[in-house]
């Protein structure tokens, strides 16, 4: 028996994913809230939200080359971003009480627990 391992693997994954996401690279679902759009991968997206997997899995294909597109309509463009940037690097970080009750609050809204 062998087994080989690539050190770093899981580190790599999420900056190679990260990267593609912030270059709309293989995205195949556009999230929009309050007048902004962001691109995303719908299995980025299902794995870590239940409520968004929910979504993806209810809604029909889009066509070859379209991206799917949902949208948010209580959040705002910031909280939006904040939750983009939860779901590529596992972090949100921000500004002020207000921002934080609302990114959590979004998370939470998700089916994204488990934040310390």
């Amino acid at each position: 028996m062998w087994c080989y391992q690539k050190p770093g693997f899981e580190a790599l994954i999420v900056a190679e994913l990260r990267k593609q996401q912030q270059c709309s690279q293989f995205c195949d679902t556009l999230l929009k809230a309050g007048g902004v759009s962001v691109p995303a991968h719908s299995c980025i997206l299902s794995a870590i939200s239940p409520h968004i997997s929910s979504a993806l899995s209810s809604s029909p294909a889009p066509p070859s080359g379209q991206s799917r597109l949902l949208e948010f309509q209580a959040l705002g463009a910031c909280t939006l971003l904040h939750i983009i940037r939860l779901l590529y690097s596992g972090e949100m970080a921000g500004e002020g009480e207000n921002e934080k009750q609302e990114a959590i609050y979004a998370a939470a809204k998700l089916g994204i627990s488990g934040l310390v």
